[in-house]
């Protein structure tokens, strides 16, 4: 039996990369657990590798949500991450070389993360139609790092508490 948990990950920021949002949408048999979060001082191409490392960070717990639920017996037989970055995917899979220095990071955390998976964990890139969920999840988070600046000023404090909210919606 095919037991696929799809995962759709988006990463947004303003366009001086102060402000950035990540959304991820975990799918499994028509259950769906969803992130928005909110995050300072990302470029757009930071904010999508950091939706996907949240995404691998977060899956084992979704997973075990799952199995509670009793959506999903043991793991699932892969897991596919899907992402309208071409960038993000090109570069994980091996096509195309990480330049930046920043970057650099944030692609080895991916393909650490990657190995700790007892099953396969695949990358694909789809077009930003089929990526709308996770896209507004991240504007999502973006609206809300907004908002906690603004109640708050910026300092050291305000910067590690970044903004999370987990939707829960399965079934």
């Amino acid at each position: 039996m095919n037991k696929t948990l799809f995962v759709y990950t988006d990463g947004a920021s303003d366009q001086i990369g102060e402000v950035a949002g990540m959304g991820i949408l975990f799918i499994y048999d028509g259950a769906a657990v969803r992130y928005a979060l909110g995050d300072f001082d990302k470029t757009n191409n930071q904010a999508e590798y950091g939706a996907v490392i949240v995404a691998l960070n977060e899956a084992p717990g979704v997973i075990k949500r799952f199995q509670r639920e009793g959506y999903l017996s043991g793991n699932p037989s892969r897991m596919v991450i899907r992402t309208d970055s071409q960038l993000v995917v090109r570069q994980i899979e091996g096509l195309y070389k990480v330049k930046h220095p920043n970057m650099r990071p944030l692609h080895r955390r991916v393909l650490e993360l990657v190995e700790g998976y007892t099953f396969p964990v695949e990358f694909e890139h789809v077009m930003r139609e089929m990526n709308e969920e996770a896209d507004a999840l991240s504007k999502e988070g973006m609206a809300a790092a907004v908002k906690s600046r603004l109640e708050s000023p910026p300092d050291i404090e305000a910067e590690v508490n970044k903004t999370i909210r987990v939707v829960e919606n399965l079934g």
